[in-house]
Order: structure tokens, then C-alpha cells, then sequence
């Protein structure tokens, strides 16, 4: 096919979209969507040369996946060989565990899968993963197992006519997307069956199954509607878009949109991507795709802190320069069939020797570390420290989810303590469950007996629920706070102590009741007030003391990474000042209710702040993650406020 400087034009802008997005640039919220952007253009692409050769007797499926293994292997190598050597010094041993899985899924372009598995790609802990962006080559590598030869059956058995099957399969995998996106959001966002119809598209313009606009016009309004599309869905969407289904129309008609009215004819839109700057950046988009994330994650690592607009400029200019120096000296050599340097040959026989060599390296080494789970004698003085962090006291409560159960399944699997003692009710979401700990040691010394009920993902408030498309495992319906509610009134124990990460719930967790759906932080801050205004309100006409436990203080990473950085003479702990501003609002609401001395307030800053705000001693990890508590930081905190602890007691039992 005849080359077209506007798709490199075209490329730039997704490539541009996904790198400012990834940075976190204000006004790129949206930026992911330039991956639908490459998917469209791809399947453009990849169908207008195989189109070509079939007509004309030339096909050869070896040949084709030559082309793919000089334009994907080498760039994707020399990636990998650089996040491993950083994973290698930087992460414990967690996590150099998961990149070892990450590299052999990478290499076996099956990382879509693993992804799915492990984590969601808006989470926080998404962040973390050097190799997450690399499911977007998975699932263009899968797509491309079959659709050679989809191509060549098709021009040899059917005479060329694609729209009998191009169009029903374009329709299937949309319609699954689309259910997909509700049902299973996670598997809609990576697998490759609800993916494949943004590649088909660019198909059937390919195939030419879509009229041309016919008029100078109509090509120039075609034109700028999808640049327009495209910038549209940067701007305006964000990590809480229900993705990909529906709304990932947009991107891909603005790509397609872009790429029909070029076949056309120029249009200024055309001419504008042409030109010599934009071109090239879309000459180097693959190595920047590839190098732009891992430098975020692990400068990320490194930074003790948020990356501030600087730093975060500079590993943007750091991932252009890497792409370009990826381009010419690496990407260049290998898709030629002879390199510059004279006398050596990039034969196909070379290439796919050279790819299987350098994937057996790779899987070997990606073994290798989850064999050895992590080397964790990297860091031997954070193993010892995660090592005393396992400590003892937790139940086994796999068994126990409130918001499913019965109330004789719920005291059957989510009590502890003493058998018919004085009953304590700890009511919360997963923070609940991370302070099982402290209440388990708390009814040992003073003969009570007590229920737990967590729900993850859900405050313990009356009349308050979220709904997540993302995370549809979550039980927060308006029924669940009022059966539990319920279950804590038959059990009438001597206190509820209500446990939630309750600033998560002002500031990114939507909360919505029956007066409003929250669409935004300042309304669900509005249902968070009236929520625990409702549940005291209710506990006190039920006669049951309420005990508020405030949150623990949120660290800025893992606790390992913190302790590394500790050991570097970096910055790492949370500061008091830092630790208030996040929780002002929620602690603000929590002390009103505390007013008259039927609620009564639980703080672990108590215990674990003063000026800065600790995370371990020198034996073990307060903390398994960055917002809960360790069984052993649970040990701790239950030693640090034993003192209040049993004053609430005697107040609440006299």
C-alpha cells in the first residue's frame, strides 16, 4: 500500500494521549484511549498488506510473522532488559516475584491474561506493575493468530467477500463488549474478544466495505469530526469511565473517521499530521509506548513523593529520548534485511532464531525470580522485616462475608472470642477485618466474646451505599448496611465499634442513599454527613454504644518500599500535617458525634504519630499494604491503645 505520512500523524496523537495520560497531565485524564487509537490503525494496517498479497499469490504466513517479530521483538527485548535490571535493584520481594510472572507472560504475549488476574488497570496498585502496558501487544498478537488466516481463506474460498463474516464478528465482539463492560468490566478491559471489533474496524476500511465521502467537503468535515472525536474522549474521560464497551466508540470512529476521509484525498486535517515533527513522533510511538511507562514506574519508586510537574516532565523527556535512540539503533537494524553495518544480514532464519533465543532468556530469568519468590536476599534487612510482620492472631474468616450470610451463618463464621461472653460488634469494610487483631486481643483480656462483619468496599454507615462497575465483587446495595444494621440490633452487644477507610469514601468512592446519587466528591461528602448523622442516631435509639475508630494513617507506597527508601536516607514516612489534611474532613464529622459522650472516638495516630506517622519498629511492618494493618501492626496497636481501649470498656459496661 502507498505510505501515508498522516497515519504516523495519527500515531503521534495516541502515543501523545496515552504518555501525558499515564503522567497524569491535567487535561489527559482520558489519555488510554489512544491504545483504541493504535488498535483501529493496526487493523488497518496489518489488513491493507495482507489484503495485497493474497490477491496477488504472494501471501506466506512466515513471512508475515517475520514482519511481526522484526517490528515487535527487538524494541520489546531491549525493554524488558532494562526493567528488569531497575525491578532487580528496586523492588522487594513481592513484587519482583510479579514482574518475574509479568516478564514470561510478556514474552508468551499473554500479559492481558495475567493482568486480569492480579490487578485492574485504574487501580492504584496498577502503578506498581513496570510491564502493565504491555497487554495491549498481547492482545494484538492474539488477535493476529488467526486473522492471516482468516485473510487468506477468505480471498480463496469466498472470492474476496469479507463483509459475510467481517461484519457479524465486528457485531459479536462489540455486543460482548458492551455486556462485558457491566458484567465483567476487568476481562471486558484486557481480553482480546472484546477488543478485536476496534481492529476489524480499521479492517473494513481497509477492505474498502465503508463508502468513501465523495465530495472535497464532506472529506474535510469527516476529517476534523474524528480529530475531534479522539480529542473529545481525551479530554472529557477519565479512570471512572465505564471502558471499553459504548464508550470506546468514540475514539475508534475518531480514528477511523481520520483514516476514510485520507483514502479520499488530502484534507487539512491529513496535512496537518503530515507534517515533518508530528510524523516523527509517530515514527517512534512504538518505542515510546513501550519506554514511557516503566521510566513513570520506577522514577515513581524512586521519588519519595508524588512526582511533582517538573519530575514528571523530565521522565517525559527521558522516555523521547529513549524512544528515539530505541528507534534508530535498534527498531531500524532489525526491519531491515540487511543492517547498516556491512556484511551482516537480518535473514528471516537470523530473526526467528535470534526472537526464540532471546524469549528463552526471558522466560528462564522470569522463573527463575518467582522460583525463588522475589530473591528476596536482595534486600535481606526488608525480609527479616516482612518475615516479622506475619505475626498470629488472625482468624481464618474466608469463610466469612456478612453480606451474603445468614444471621446464624455470620455468627457461625465470624465470631472470636469468648462463647457467650459480652458481645463486642465490629462493623466495617476491609479496614475491619485488617483490625481483627487488636479486638481479638481486646476480648481475650476482657473475657468478651464479639462478631465481625465486613463487607470490603462498603463504610459502615446505615442508609449508605456505592456502586462500582469496577469492582462488581462489592456487595454495597442499600439492603446490606440495613440487614447489618439489623443483625448488630438482635445480637445487642455491649458496643459497636464502626471500622472504615472513611476518607476514601470523601474523596474517591463514590457514596450514594436514597436522597441523592453522588456524581462527584462534594456530594458523596454530603451522603458521608447524613450517613453518620443516620447511624448513630439509629444505634442510639437501639441503646447500643457506638465506638468510631478513626483511620490509620495512609502511607505513600508499600511498606517495604517506604523501608528501602528509609535505608537510602530518603523520606519516607507520612507526616502528621499530611496524615490530617487527608482525614480532616472525615475526623471533623467523627468528632461532632462525639460530642455528647454516648460515641465514643478510637484514634491510632495515638499510637502511631507524633511528628511524622510510623509504619514499623524494629521488628516488623504495621502495615501489609499501604492503608491496612498488618497481624502484626494489629498486635501493636492493640498494646499502644490498650489503655483507651479499656476505659471505653468500663464507660460502655458500667
Amino acid at each position: 500500500m502507498q505510505y501515508r505520512a498522516d497515519i504516523d500523524g495519527l500515531r503521534a496523537l495516541a502515543v501523545v494521549a496515552v504518555v501525558l495520560g499515564h503522567a497524569h497531565v491535567t487535561g489527559f485524564a482520558g489519555g488510554f484511549v489512544g491504545v483504541d487509537v493504535f488498535f483501529v490503525i493496526s487493523g488497518f494496517l496489518i489488513t491493507s498488506i495482507l489484503v495485497k498479497e493474497a490477491r496477488g499469490g504472494t501471501f506466506s504466513l512466515l513471512r508475515f510473522y517475520e514482519r511481526r517479530a522484526r517490528r515487535i521483538f527487538p524494541a520489546l527485548f531491549c525493554m524488558l532488559g532494562f526493567a528488569a535490571v531497575a525491578a532487580w535493584w528496586r523492588l522487594p520481594a513481592d513484587e519482583f516475584a510479579a514482574f518475574g510472572r509479568g516478564v514470561v507472560a510478556t514474552t508468551f504475549f499473554v500479559s492481558n491474561f495475567l493482568f486480569w488476574c492480579e490487578t485492574g488497570y485504574f487501580d492504584l496498585a496498577a502503578e506498581e506493575r513496570p510491564l502493565l502496558h504491555t497487554w495491549s501487544l498481547a492482545v494484538e498478537e492474539q488477535f493476529y493468530l488467526l486473522f492471516p488466516l482468516a485473510v487468506w481463506w477468505t480471498t480463496r474460498h469466498l472470492a474476496g467477500r469479507f463483509a459475510l463474516w467481517l461484519w457479524p464478528v465486528m457485531a459479536a465482539s462489540f455486543a460482548l463488549a458492551v455486556w462485558g463492560v457491566e458484567a465483567h468490566p476487568k476481562a471486558a478491559f484486557y481480553l482480546a474478544p472484546t477488543r478485536a471489533w476496534e481492529l476489524l474496524a480499521g479492517s473494513a476500511l481497509a477492505l474498502r466495505l465503508v463508502p468513501l465521502p465523495r465530495t472535497h467537503s464532506l472529506r474535510e468535515m469527516v476529517a476534523a469530526l474524528g480529530v475531534l472525536c479522539i480529542a473529545t474522549s481525551v479530554v472529557f474521560y477519565s479512570k471512572d469511565t465505564p471502558f471499553p464497551g459504548v464508550n470506546a466508540v468514540l475514539p475508534c470512529l475518531g480514528a477511523a473517521l481520520v483514516i476514510h476521509a485520507g483514502l479520499a484525498g488530502p484534507t487539512l486535517a491529513s496535512r496537518l499530521l503530515s507534517l515533518k515533527p508530528i510524523v516523527f513522533v509517530g515514527l517512534i510511538s512504538y518505542s515510546l509506548y513501550l519506554w514511557h511507562w516503566p521510566l513513570l514506574v520506577f522514577a515513581r519508586h524512586w521519588s519519595p513523593d508524588p512526582l511533582s510537574p517538573g519530575m514528571t516532565l523530565g521522565v517525559i523527556a527521558v522516555s523521547f529520548v529513549a524512544a528515539v535512540l530505541s528507534w534508530r539503533f535498534v527498531e531500524q537494524p532489525f526491519r531491515r534485511s540487511h543492517s547498516v553495518r556491512e556484511g551482516f544480514a537480518w535473514s528471516q532464519r537470523s530473526i526467528f532464531s535470534g526472537s526464540a533465543l532471546a524469549s528463552s532468556a526471558c522466560v528462564v530469568f522470569g522463573l527463575g525470580i518467582v522460583a525463588s519468590s522475589g530473591v528476596p536476599s536482595r534486600f535481606p534487612d526488608v525480609a527479616v522485616m516482612i518475615e516479622g510482620s506475619r505475626g498470629e492472631g488472625v482468624l481464618e474468616l474466608d469463610a466469612c462475608d456478612a453480606a451474603r450470610q445468614s444471621f446464624d451463618e455470620i455468627i457461625e463464621h465470624c465470631s472470636f472470642g469468648k462463647e457467650g461472653g459480652e458481645n463486642i460488634v465490629v462493623w466495617g469494610d476491609s479496614h475491619a477485618l485488617s483490625w481483627l487483631p487488636v479486638f481479638t486481643r481486646f476480648a481475650e483480656s476482657t473475657g468478651a466474646g464479639g462478631v465481625l462483619m465486613t463487607t470490603p468496599g462498603c463504610a459502615s454507615l446505615v442508609g449508605a451505599f456505592r456502586r462500582d462497575d469496577r469492582h462488581a465483587d462489592f456487595h454495597c446495595e442499600p439492603e446490606t448496611t440495613e440487614a447489618l444494621f439489623e443483625v448488630t440490633k438482635r445480637l445487642e452487644p455491649a458496643a459497636v465499634f464502626l471500622v472504615s477507610r472513611w476518607a476514601i469514601y470523601n474523596h474517591f468512592w463514590k457514596l450514594s442513599d436514597e436522597a441523592q446519587t453522588s456524581k462527584s466528591a462534594k456530594d458523596s461528602r454530603e451522603v458521608f454527613e447524613r450517613g453518620i448523622e443516620r447511624t448513630v442516631a439509629a444505634f442510639r435509639e437501639a441503646g447500643i454504644p457506638v465506638v468510631l475508630v478513626k483511620s490509620v494513617p495512609l502511607l505513600n507506597d508499600k511498606p517495604a518500599q517506604l523501608f528501602v527508601r528509609e535505608q537510602q536516607g530518603k523520606r519516607a514516612r507520612t507526616s502528621l500535617d499530611e496524615h490530617a489534611t487527608w482525614q480532616r474532613f472525615a475526623n471533623a464529622r467523627i468528632d461532632e458525634q462525639a460530642a455528647d459522650g454516648f460515641v465514643h472516638v478510637l484514634d491510632p495516630a495515638d499510637f502511631l504519630c507524633n511528628t511524622d506517622c510510623r509504619y514499623h519498629d524494629e521488628t516488623g511492618f504495621f502495615y501489609r499494604d499501604d492503608n491496612h494493618l498488618s497481624a502484626y501492626g494489629g498486635a501493636a496497636m492493640y498494646a499502644g491503645l490498650r489503655g483507651e481501649l479499656d476505659e471505653i470498656w468500663s464507660q460502655v459496661t458500667r
